[in-house]
């Protein structure tokens, strides 16, 4: 198994396609700069997977028996005794999309229809403890990379003619999802959300925290069908350029998950399988491949995963402001 310092923080180059995976050739050098072949490093060959080393739980040592009555985690009685102010999407990437460090923000149920410029600073919340809020740092990292990741494939999209050509970037499938959860119980317990014009109260019935909070903490499981998928949609418009918005999801009036949408890419955290099932609905994609309409060049974002996988989902740029998004079969 490749050493987790393997996984590269920044995108690489690569020649070859292979059209069958839809990422650098399994012969050619993986993406991660190891110097072996991608098929004998963090490509699978047997079953086309990506591979990076299993997510380390993390909290490791005993439980502390203390629920903070502030901190979202208390059910899993392993509080420390001081709260901490905590930012729901990750202070870092609040200051990516900073302006003159203040953020435009908007369709928050406490700004009543305006828009606001605010410094990052003002949009934490106490809603973890310093224990909880200290060891979820390492998925704020990765998942503020990955942003950084994002945004450079897209804006290589926008331009008149791709800078960098072909590229991969790895990242573990299990660190996006679970900062997902994080960013649906941070920003529940924040009263970020509004559902049918309501704060919701809580999560949807049958989502039981104290199964929850050992995957996100622990390295404990989830229903099956639960977690991180995408939903593709022909033809999708998407987010300004620099936006990145945050949505509920709900169902008959219950808090279902959450999404979110940075351009072109949509990614979702879902409490159950979606309703009806659509057939665009990828769970546990294999890849997101950025495409250009009229360009070849392709930007791979491969996620590995430990367990089951789906198909990679291609995200298309079909032109300002407009994407096509769709499952890809092997």
């Amino acid at each position: 198994m490749p050493d987790p310092t393997a996984l590269p923080d920044w995108p690489r180059p690569f020649q070859h396609l292979d059209y069958e995976y839809g990422g650098p050739k399994r012969k050619d050098p993986c993406p991660c700069g190891s110097g072996r072949t991608t098929r004998r490093c963090h490509g699978d060959r047997a079953d086309g997977r990506w591979k990076a080393p299993a997510a380390s739980p993390l909290l490791n040592d005993a439980p502390t028996g203390y629920q903070h009555p502030k901190c979202f985690a208390a059910p899993s009685r392993d509080c420390s005794a001081r709260i901490s102010a905590e930012h729901w999407l990750s202070e870092g990437i609040y200051r990516q999309f900073a302006d003159g460090g203040l953020v435009t923000v908007l369709g928050m149920p406490w700004q009543n229809g305006r828009t606001s410029k605010l410094p990052p600073k003002v949009l934490a919340a106490n809603i973890l403890c310093e224990r909880h809020n200290n060891a979820l740092s390492p998925l704020d990292r990765a998942v503020g990379n990955l942003f950084r990741i994002l945004r450079h494939f897209q804006d290589d999209q926008r331009r008149d003619h791709d800078l960098h050509g072909h590229e991969t970037a790895i990242i573990a499938g299990a660190d996006l999802e679970r900062w997902l959860l994080k960013l649906l119980w941070g920003g529940l317990s924040a009263n970020a959300f509004s559902v049918d014009g309501k704060r919701p109260s809580g999560l949807r019935a049958g989502a039981d925290p104290e199964q929850l909070l050992p995957y996100l903490f622990r390295n404990g499981s989830l229903p099956t069908g639960w977690g991180f998928y995408m939903a593709g949609h022909p033809e999708k418009p998407f987010s300004a350029e620099g936006e990145v918005a945050v949505r509920p999801m709900s169902h008959d009036g219950e808090f279902w998950g959450v999404g979110v949408e940075f351009g072109a890419i949509g990614l979702r955290f879902g409490l159950g399988t979606p309703d009806g099932s659509p057939p665009y609905v990828v769970h546990h994609p294999l890849q997101i491949d950025l495409t250009h309409h009229t360009r070849p060049e392709r930007k791979v974002l491969a996620l590995a995963w430990d367990d089951e996988h789906g198909p990679p989902v291609t995200v298309t740029w079909a032109g300002p402001g407009r994407a096509n998004r769709y499952p890809t079969s092997l």
